[in-house]
């Protein structure tokens, strides 16, 4: 009996001290946003937050979600670029069970994604690169199977490895810019398509400077081939292409400066700066989700005839949980197409706008955090900073009701600068800035 007794006890202080574990399905994942569901050897019901290495994202931030009966799902997006491999990790924020709390709280595992570029070793395959005016904007691209293909540049020699890219002339004269070579130096070559005919060849120190590609046709596309000695296969190669204006040409158009913006996960605001606009004849801003290949315009605007101007454009034809590109598309008078570079914002899922308030803000000591009037639902309240994914849960279960809807923060949890307060009631998601000084 005493035998019995003691194995029984010996069973369960080993269960006690097992490791939270979790596995996830699909194990391999494809590119956008795949449905992810988290399976623990736990069966508890809770909120569970969620990490991820290698550039990955989630459809809601904070990423918070609700596990029942020890299972959750949750949207994962991928994009081409972010490492193969992804640790997610589960921090569990609250439970209902033992096996799932304390020092148990916290469980890593590994998927992995089929999301890779095309292999850019062949002409067929070659990297879109967009053109930018007057200044080099690097366009980072992974670099994948460099091999030894194609015709030789004339002013090459067999047996360099290369790699392949294309772009559309909005110049006669287009200057290219390398950056990241494997090696100290690249041969170039320049064609009217692939096994076309060769429109330039040139020799490319590292860090050199721009290579003018002169003779171009506007509008019609160009491959080009970039040989070296070294493999880059794996790694990032930076290449830019940006038009050179003749002397008889107008002033160039100049896109000075494009950012976009997500306003509440409800608008997208773009806002650019042109320079010598007096040039321009019109411009437009495209985009594009992870649902569509291809951009379609959804704003345009003429020029207003000043040196500098500054555009303003609010995109509210957007759906939460997408993620959305933009780029400008410039015409000037002379007929010349100029894209920006592309920008991307993510709009997330389950933030509400926020309607709490803190105090003091900035702080030297602690804060209050002022909810809307409740009915007995319950709250959580998290502090993350900004350079930390981590989360400090400040309020555990706490319940809110018309006469409770203030809650304390110490000042040892805050620290210096930017702190991210995070508050849910019930499915609703808040966040606030606070300083502390």
């Amino acid at each position: 009996m005493r035998k019995l007794l003691f194995s029984f006890v010996l069973c369960c202080a080993m269960f006690s001290l097992n490791a939270l574990s979790v596995s996830y399905s699909p194990s391999t994942l494809s590119c956008g946003t795949t449905v992810v569901t988290a399976t623990f050897d736990c069966a508890f019901s809770g909120s569970v937050f969620m990490s991820a290495s290698g550039g990955a994202d989630f459809d809601t931030d904070p990423p918070i979600y609700t596990a029942t009966n020890g299972t959750l799902t949750f949207n994962l997006i991928i994009e081409p670029g972010d490492a193969t491999t992804i640790t997610l990790s589960a921090n569990i924020l609250s439970s209902d069970l033992a096996c799932a709390t304390g020092s148990n709280n916290q469980t890593n595992a590994t998927v992995s994604h089929d999301c890779i570029p095309p292999p850019n070793d062949n002409c067929v395959n070659a990297t879109f690169v967009p053109i930018t005016q007057a200044s080099c904007v690097l366009t980072e691209n992974q670099t994948a199977n460099q091999t030894v293909s194609g015709t030789v540049p004339s002013c090459s020699i067999s047996g360099y490895v290369d790699l392949w890219y294309t772009f559309t002339a909005n110049n006669t004269t287009v200057s290219m810019f390398l950056g990241n070579l494997p090696g100290s130096f690249a041969r170039y070559g320049v064609y009217e398509s692939c096994g076309g005919t060769e429109k330039g060849c040139g020799f490319y120190l590292q860090n050199g400077a721009a290579q003018m590609i002169s003779g171009l046709t506007i509008g019609e596309d160009y491959v080009v081939q970039i040989q070296t000695i070294s493999s880059a296969s794996g790694g990032i190669q930076e290449v830019c292409f940006f038009s050179q204006t003749s002397q008889n040409s107008t002033v160039p158009v100049i896109i000075e400066s494009f950012t976009v913006e997500n306003i509440d996960n409800k608008d997208v605001q773009c806002n650019f700066t042109i320079s010598s606009s007096f040039d321009l004849e019109h411009v437009e801003v495209q985009r594009r989700s992870d649902q569509n290949t291809f951009f379609s315009t959804v704003y345009s605007d003429i020029s207003h005839g000043s040196d500098l101007e500054d555009y303003e454009f609010t995109d509210h034809d957007i759906e939460a949980g997408n993620r959305y590109y933009y780029r400008l598309k410039t015409f000037d008078l002379d007929g010349k197409v100029i894209f920006s570079e592309v920008k991307s914002v993510h709009c997330n899922k389950g933030n509400k706008e926020s309607d709490i308030r803190l105090y003091p803000n900035p702080s030297n000591t602690g804060a209050y955090v002022e909810l809307p009037r409740l009915k007995n639902e319950p709250v959580h309240i998290w502090i993350q900073t900004v350079d930390s994914k981590k989360l400090v849960h400040v309020v555990q279960e706490g319940t809110g009701s018309s006469d409770n809807n203030i809650f304390y923060i110490p000042e040892n949890i805050l620290q210096s600068g930017l702190n991210i307060v995070i508050v849910r009631i019930g499915d609703d998601i808040y966040r606030e800035k606070l300083i502390k000084f």
